[in-house]
């Protein structure tokens, strides 16, 4: 049956019996210990914010590919799951910078301004994109935001950009230029929305 299910076959499993495989193949009691197999199946119960799906998915993050371990913790922190929180630093730490900055982008949108944000409003979405607890961590966006907060006149906003601006004084050279050119693109995005909203008014 659950071959089956795995070969996309007509079988259905409930959320319980999704959830006793997944166990089975993540502990190795029960069937051959397999965390693609056990992620494979939690998978569908993630997509639906299932919390035990979540716990046993972050207790095994460290047996999985990196990228995806990445993404299944952005995405809880992102709905406010502190202890999936916890991992994101860890987890950036193992990605390529130009794997991660894709994954960051993959569910990413056109950033939307109205033109009568605050300067505060702002910087509260910056630190959102940066923090990425209770939103998905996106460095693009959070420098972006900081940027217009800090031209509108939010001194704090300054502490964001500096923080990412200095990111790349920790990167290896090869790294530290993809950032600095990344930013330097945001940057360009940033002054074109800035001037047209000046001009505009």
């Amino acid at each position: 049956m659950l071959q089956d299910w795995m070969a996309g076959g007509a079988v259905e499993l409930g959320d319980a019996d999704l959830l006793r495989y997944a166990t089975a193949f993540l502990t190795g009691i029960g069937a051959p210990r397999d965390a693609e197999m056990a992620m494979a199946l939690l998978t569908p119960l993630l997509e639906t914010g299932n919390p035990q799906a979540l716990a046993m998915a972050l207790d095994g993050l460290d047996d999985l590919d990196p990228a995806f371990a990445y993404q299944i913790a952005r995405n809880a922190a992102a709905q406010g799951d502190r202890m999936a929180f916890a991992h994101l630093d860890r987890l950036e730490a193992e990605l390529p910078l130009l794997d991660l900055l894709e994954l960051q982008e993959e569910d990413g949108g056109d950033l939307m301004l109205s033109g009568d944000e605050t300067g505060r409003e702002l910087r509260g979405r910056a630190q959102d994109a940066l923090s990425g607890l209770g939103a998905a961590r996106r460095y693009s966006d959070a420098y972006f935001y900081a940027l217009l907060a800090l031209a509108s006149g939010d001194s704090g906003a300054a502490l964001i950009v500096d923080e990412l601006e200095a990111m790349g004084s920790r990167m290896s050279a090869e790294d530290a230029l993809l950032w600095a050119n990344t930013l330097a693109e945001i940057h360009d995005q940033a002054n074109a929305v800035w001037f047209a909203t000046e001009s505009s008014e």
